[in-house]
């Protein structure tokens, strides 16, 4: 059975996916139902938690991307 390799240039673009999508985790949004943990009206209500989800998907991804060139 051959193994599929996944495209570097697809996995460099989710893992900066991850990372984008992590920062805006944190950016103040006006028009936010809830307050975050941080304390302020962001994006995301669980800002601490749901960028340091994203940061670790995107350090996972990178990982595989570095084993599959």
């Amino acid at each position: 059975m051959e193994k599929y390799k996944m495209d570097p240039l697809l996995l460099k673009v989710a893992t900066l996916a991850c990372f984008i999508l992590a920062g805006l985790t944190l950016m103040p949004w006006p028009y936010a139902r809830d307050i975050s943990v941080l304390g302020y009206r962001a994006l995301c209500p669980f800002s601490p938690i749901s960028t340091g989800l994203m940061c670790y998907a995107g350090i996972m991804v990178n990982g595989h991307r570095r084993r599959v060139r």
